[in-house]
Order: C-alpha cells, then structure tokens, then sequence
C-alpha cells in the first residue's frame, strides 16, 4: 500500500480511531503490549524504534503520544490487513458539543481527571419494585476520549430477555455541576438529552449515583390537540455500581 497517504500529524478523532483498532489487533491475535512493540519495529518501513513505556501510554490514552508512536501503528495494520473500524460519531460530535457550551480549543477546559475516572462506567436505573415490573432495562455506559473536554456515551434498552428495544449514541460534557449527556437514536436519529448532577456516595461505594431528568421524544403531535406532546422529561436516577437484578 501506498504510504504518502498517511498523514504527518494525527488529530484527536484519527488518533482515538487508530487506538481502537489496535486494541482490536490486540485481542484478535492475543497479544499485549510488549509484541506489539516487538511487530511495530519490524512492520515500519523506516525501522524506528519508540520506548515500550511510550506504546503503553499510547494503547492506554494516558497522554499524547507523538505523532512517530501513531504513524508506527498504522504501518502495522497496513502490513497486517487489518481493518481500522469506522469513526464514532461521538468523536466528530463531542468537541462540537463542547466548543458549543464554551470549552473551546484555543482555551482548553478539560473534564477533570478523577471526575472522568468516577463517570466512566455502566449505569442501570435505580427503580421501584413495581416501575420494574414492566421487564425493561436501561443500560448507559461511559467511556473516555482522548479529547479530555468529552466524554462518549452510548444506551441500550432491553428486554428481560435480553432483546435490544432501542439504541442511543452521543457525548457527555461537564459544565458546572451539570453532566450533560446528547443523544441520538441510532436508527430514527431522533434526540434525547440528560441533565445529570452526581451525588455524594459514601467513599467505600465504588460506585457513582447521578440524578435528574431525561428529555426524548414521545411521539408525534396531534394537530390543534394542546394536550398532545413531542417530548417527555422524567426524573431518574442512574447508579454505575448497581447489580443488574438490584431493585428498591
């Protein structure tokens, strides 16, 4: 394959993209990170070199590696077949989101580190013994972005069962004391928003409670019908360490 194709520097989506597949190089061949080093230096045309402390922090998204570390890893999957899977849209999305709400590049406004550490997870709504009779689960799970203004979400609702009812992908931003959470159907397209604050948990729970309202759409508006309406806002409370069977 050609290489003058590959660019010279790498941004924050393109660098989250190659990281993924990596990761999915990774556990397709049942490797770590030290053959990983050892097949990067073979596979790049150049023959460089990096420090195994600097491929580490780079599969892990600790820090910003240099541009040498990504161009490596593209090298390795070129040589390999092996495919790079398509961009979240959260990626292209998420700064968006948050040069919209103020954290613009030429004035970074990361999410701080422990707070990123304590929304990373997946939640299930904390209901009722009876509001969970219906059979149906919410499942909203967040990851970091190497963008540190960002963070990805994605949720499913699901059966009993198991069967998917509907799927959601969007961002998460920080502003204030609010967590914002923009969604959008992956089917429909059709938007819904959280307007999250987190609560104080004893600092043994290795979990963390969020509580607010969820915004999404209802369905569609009967004509001149005052009481028909396009959206429902619900309060909810969402907890990350809850067992999935847990109910109050």
């Amino acid at each position: 394959m050609a290489e003058d194709d590959i660019p010279i520097t790498f941004d924050v989506e393109h660098r989250a993209q190659i990281r993924a597949a990596i990761k999915a190089y990774m556990k397709a061949n049942r490797i770590g990170v030290p053959t990983l080093w050892d097949r990067l230096s073979i596979a790049d045309p150049k023959k460089r070199e990096i420090s195994l402390p600097t491929l580490q922090r780079f599969v892990r998204g600790t820090h910003h590696t240099a541009d040498m570390v990504v161009e490596m890893c593209v090298h390795l999957l070129r040589a390999e077949d092996f495919p790079v899977a398509p961009e979240s849209p959260a990626l292209n999305f998420g700064p968006a989101l948050a040069r919209f709400h103020g954290a613009a590049e030429t004035d970074h406004v990361p999410i701080k580190a422990a707070l990123r550490e304590a929304l990373t997870g997946t939640y299930l709504e904390v209901r009722s013994r009876e509001a969970a009779q219906d059979g149906i689960r919410l499942e909203l799970t967040i990851t970091t972005s190497e963008d540190e203004r960002f963070m990805i979400a994605d949720e499913i609702n699901r059966t009993e069962a198991g069967f998917s009812l509907s799927e959601h992908e969007g961002a998460l931003i920080v502003s204030g004391g609010l967590v914002y959470i923009a969604l959008r159907d992956k089917l429909t397209g059709s938007p819904k928003s959280y307007y999250l604050e987190r609560l104080k948990a004893h600092e043994s729970y290795p979990g963390t409670y969020l509580r607010g309202h969820v915004i999404a759409e209802a369905g569609f508006r009967v004509v001149d019908d005052k009481d028909s309406t396009i959206s429902r806002a619900e309060p909810i409370l969402i907890e990350s360490g809850r067992p999935s069977d847990a109910v109050d």
